[in-house]
C-alpha cells in the first residue's frame, strides 16, 4: 500500500483492492482532521504520529532514502523488528487508532457549536479549519478517480454544494458570523444529531457498497475441477487439532495444491468470484481451479507439516516468503522433478556423492532416493559406496548376486564406470534355481554418455522374494543373439555397483471399535458416533486429507469404507481421527443406516522406518528411527547452518544434502534422533519477557490511569 493514495483509498468505496488501505469513510477523516485542527488535547499526537508511523512503514526499504526514514525507527526501536518480515499488516490497525481521534472530534465540534470550553480548543482556528475542508473537498470532488457508480453520481453533487457552502463561509465570515452564531445558539443540538446521523448514512451506505465489491469476502462455493478430475460433493472444512501437532510422514510438493483421497474422483472446489477474475479464461465453476483463484500458500492450514515444500514451488512474495536456500526453487526443473518423485520427509540413502556445483537431482538413483548428494568441501570429494556392495569387472554377461530375501524386488540401480561398446541394449534378468526368468528389464544404448553415471532399471513386474528363495541378477549386453559389451581400458579395472530397490514390509496394525459402545449424537439426518482410541494408538497421527498420509488410515463398518476427513464430519461416511477432539475417534452415519456389524476397524500404517514421534514442535523434532544399513539421513527440511542434530545423544554434523535440504551421515541400527533450530538461542526467552514486560506495562498504566482519576476527583478534592 502506498501511503501517497492513504486519503483516496479511505474513502475510496467502488475500487477495493486486497491488500490496499481500508475504508475508513469520510466521517473518520472529518472528525479526526477536527480533533487535529481545534482541540487541545495532546495526546492526539500520539495517535497521529503512530498512524503516520504505520502509513510510511508500507513504502519500499532504502536505507538512502529520506521516505525511509519510519524504517529506521523501527530498526532503532524496535528489538525484534528481524522478526517481522513486512510490516504490511500493521495497517488493519488503523481504523483502531483513530477511534481516538474521532472521540476528540466530536467532543471539539461539540465544544465549537455550543461556543463554550474555550480552554479546550483553539478558536482562533476556524479559517484554517475550513481551508483545509475546502481543499479536501476540492481534490476530491475534481481530481479523485471516479468509477462511474450511481453513488458517485449523488454523492459528489452533494459534496459540491457544502464546498459552496464552506467556500462561502470563508469569504463572508464576518458578515454573516452574528446570523451564525443566533443559528447555532437555537439549533445547535438538532444541528449536531442531524450531522452526525448524515455522516452514518452516508458512511454506511458507501460501506455497503465497499462490501459488495469486496471480492476476498464475496465467496462462492460450487464443484471446480483439477487434473480433469470433479467431485460435486466434495466438501473439506479444514481443520487441525492445535494440541497435537501431527506428524506427516509425506510433504506435499503438487502446484495444483489439494489431492483427494480416491485419485478417480474427489478434488477440491472452493472458487473466488469468477466475474473479479477476468484473465481472458474460461470462468464456468468446473473449469477454475484453485490455484488460479486463491492464496496457494494458505492451502494446507497455519502448521509447518502443511507448508513445506509445496508452497515453494511458486515466487516468493510478502505473504510466502521462505528460507533463503529456497530461492530459485520454484524455477529449477530437477528440483520440482526430484520432490514430486517420492514425497517422503525422511529417507536414509546407502550411498552419497559429493558434488560442490550443481548435482543432478534428476538422475534415476537421486529420484529413487537410493543416492545422496552432499554439498560439502569437508566431505571427501570421491563417491563413496558402502564396503557391503559388490564390486565385479563386467565383461560379457555377469551374474550380479543374489537378491535379498525376503523383500519385493522393483529395480536395480547401477553405477558405470566410463563405458563404450557395440551394443543395441542392456538387459537385466531377475532368475531362480531353475534358471527361469521371474521378471526382466531393458535399456538402450541412448540412455547412455560417455560418463561415469548411475542408472535405474525398473522391473516391468516387481517380485516378492520369499525367504527360502534364491534369485540371481543377470546383467547382459545384447544385440541381436549375440552379447558384445567392452570396457574401456585403463590402468584399474572399471567397476560397477548395484543394490536393490526394496520397499519395506509395512507395519500395520487393527484397532477394533464396538458401535454400541460410541458416544452417539443425532446430527440433522445423520448420526455421529465417538469413540475413544485406545492407549496403543499413536498420539501423533491424525487424519487428514492432505498429503499421502490419507492412505495410512483406512475405516471399515461391514461392507462401508469410509473416507477420511480432517474436521468437522459433514458428509455420511466419513471418519476423523483427533481432528475434532484429542484421543477420540470420529465418524458419521446416516440415520437410515442398518448396523448390521457391530465394529469398526480402523487400520493405521505406521511409518516404514520411522518407528516413534516423541517430540513434533515447529522447531523441535524428535523421532526414532530404523537405519537399515550405514548411510546418509536426508531430512526434507530447509538447509540452515542454525539447525543442530543429535543422534543418540550425540551432536552430529549437518550438510546440504540434495541441493536443499539437511544431511547427516547414520550407522545401521535404530536411533534417537533430535533435530532442533538455534537451541542455544535467547530468542524464546526474550519473546517471553517481551510478552511479561507487555503485560505489566499495561496494568501498571491502567492502575496510574485509574489512580490519576482519583486524585481529580471533585468529591474527594471538597472532602
Amino acid at each position: 500500500a502506498n501511503p501517497f493514495d492513504f486519503f483516496a483509498r479511505a474513502v475510496g468505496f467502488g475500487n477495493y483492492v486486497f491488500s490496499d488501505w481500508l475504508f475508513l469513510g469520510f466521517s473518520t477523516l472529518f472528525l479526526s482532521g477536527i480533533a487535529l485542527v481545534f482541540s487541545k488535547d495532546k495526546r492526539k499526537h500520539l495517535f497521529l504520529w503512530t498512524i503516520v508511523l504505520i502509513m510510511f512503514l508500507q513504502l519500499p526499504r532504502d536505507p538512502l532514502a529520506v521516505k525511509s526514514i519510519a524504517h529506521w525507527l523501527n530498526v532503532l526501536t524496535n528489538p525484534f523488528h528481524f522478526l517481522v518480515r513486512v510490516p504490511h499488516m500493521t495497517s488493519l490497525l488503523l481504523p483502531f487508532f483513530f477511534l481516538p481521534l474521532i472521540a476528540l472530534g466530536l467532543k471539539a465540534m461539540w465544544d465549537l457549536v455550543c461556543l463554550k470550553n474555550h480552554v479546550a480548543i483553539y478558536i482562533n482556528r476556524l479559517y484554517i479549519g475550513g481551508g483545509l475542508l475546502a481543499a479536501a473537498l476540492f481534490l476530491y470532488i475534481f481530481y479523485s478517480t471516479g468509477h462511474g457508480l450511481m453513488s458517485e453520481v449523488i454523492i459528489k453533487p452533494l459534496l459540491f454544494g457544502a464546498l459552496i457552502g464552506v467556500v462561502y463561509a470563508l469569504f463572508f465570515m464576518k458578515s454573516i458570523w452574528i446570523r451564525v452564531l443566533s443559528f447555532l445558539l437555537k439549533y445547535r443540538l438538532k444541528l449536531i444529531v442531524s450531522c452526525v446521523i448524515g455522516f452514518l448514512v452516508i458512511d454506511l451506505t458507501l460501506l455497503s457498497i465497499y462490501i459488495k465489491d469486496d471480492n476476498w469476502s464475496n465467496v462462492r462455493v460450487f464443484p471446480g475441477e483439477i487434473n480433469t478430475l470433479d467431485d460435486s460433493e466434495l466438501i473439506i472444512p479444514i481443520y487441525q487439532n492445535p494440541k497435537i501437532l501431527a506428524f506427516r510422514e509425506y510433504y506435499r510438493a503438487n502446484a495444483n495444491e489439494l489431492i483427494s483421497r480416491d485419485p478417480r474422483a474427489p478434488k477440491p472446489y472452493v472458487i473466488r468470484n469468477p466475474e473479479y477474475h477476468a484473465d481472458g479464461k474460461s470462468q464456468e465453476p468446473g473449469e477454475v481451479s484453485w490455484y488460479r483463484l486463491n492464496s496457494r500458500g494458505s492451502v494446507y492450514g497455519l502448521f509447518y507439516q502443511f507448508n513445506h515444500i509445496g508452497r515453494f514451488l511458486f515466487p516468493a512474495s510478502i505473504y510466502h516468503p521462505r528460507p533463503s536456500i529456497f530461492k530459485g526453487l520454484e524455477s529449477d526443473e530437477k528440483a520440482i522433478d526430484y520432490l514430486k518423485h517420492d514425497e517422503q520427509l525422511i529417507y536414509s540413502a546407502k550411498t552419497r556423492i559429493t558434488d560442490t556445483g550443481n548435482p543432478d537431482l534428476a538422475n534415476p538413483a537421486i529420484l529413487n532416493r537410493n543416492v545422496v548428494y552432499i554439498d560439502s568441501p569437508e566431505v571427501n570429494s570421491q563417491t563413496e559406496f558402502p564396503t557391503e556392495f559388490n564390486r565385479v569387472a563386467l565383461e560379457g554377461p555377469v551374474n550380479l548376486g543374489k537378491a535379498t530375501s525376503g523383500q519385493e524386488l522393483a529395480g536395480v540401480d547401477i553405477y558405470f564406470d566410463t563405458i563404450e561398446g557395440h551394443y543395441d541394449k542392456l538387459a537385466l534378468f531377475a532368475i531362480d534355481e531353475s534358471n527361469n526368468i521371474l521378471t526382466q528389464t531393458f535399456l538402450e544404448k541412448k540412455e547412455f554418455r560417455k560418463t561415469s553415471l548411475l542408472k535405474q532399471f525398473i522391473f516391468s513386474k516387481p517380485i516378492l522374494i520369499k525367504k527360502d528363495q534364491s534369485v540371481n541378477l543377470v546383467l547382459s549386453p545384447t544385440k541381436g543373439s549375440a552379447s558384445i559389451f567392452k570396457i574401456k581400458q585403463s590402468k584399474s579395472d572399471k567397476k560397477y555397483i548395484y543394490f536393490e530397490k526394496s520397499t519395506p514390509s509395512p507395519r500395520i496394525r487393527d484397532f477394533r471399535f464396538s458401535i454400541s459402545n460410541g458416544q452417539k449424537r443425532l446430527i440433522g439426518s445423520y448420526t455421529e458416533y465417538s469413540f475413544k482410541l485406545p492407549d496403543t494408538f499413536p498420539t501423533y497421527a491424525s487424519s487428514t486429507v492432505f498429503t499421502k498420509d490419507q492412505y495410512k488410515m483406512t475405516l471399515i463398518l461391514g461392507d462401508h469404507n469410509f473416507q477420511p476427513a480432517q474436521g468437522k464430519l459433514v458428509r455420511p461416511y466419513t471418519f476423523d481421527v483427533q481432528n475434532i477432539q484429542t484421543g477420540m475417534l470420529t465418524i458419521l452415519l446416516p440415520q437410515n443406516h442398518k448396523l448390521s456389524e457391530d465394529t469398526l476397524t480402523l487400520s493405521y500404517t505406521f511409518p516404514s522406518k520411522i518407528l516413534n514421534i516423541w517430540k513434533n514442535e515447529h522447531d523441535n523434532f524428535g523421532f526414532d528411527y530404523s537405519a537399515s544399513t550405514d548411510g546418509w539421513l536426508v531430512i526434507h527440511y530447509p538447509f540452515d547452518k542454525k539447525w543442530r542434530l543429535s543422534i543418540d545423544g550425540n551432536p552430529v554434523n549437518i550438510y546440504k544434502a540434495n541441493k536443499y535440504f539437511i544431511g547427516a551421515p547414520i550407522e545401521k541400527g535404530e536411533h534417537k534422533i533430535l533435530l532442533e533450530y538455534w537451541p542455544e538461542s535467547w530468542l524464546r526467552e526474550l519473546i517471553s519477557l517481551t510478552i511479561i514486560l507487555t503485560l505489566v506495562a499495561f496494568f501498571s498504566l491502567i492502575f496510574i490511569g485509574i489512580k490519576s482519576e482519583n486524585s481529580h476527583d471533585p468529591m474527594t478534592e471538597s472532602i
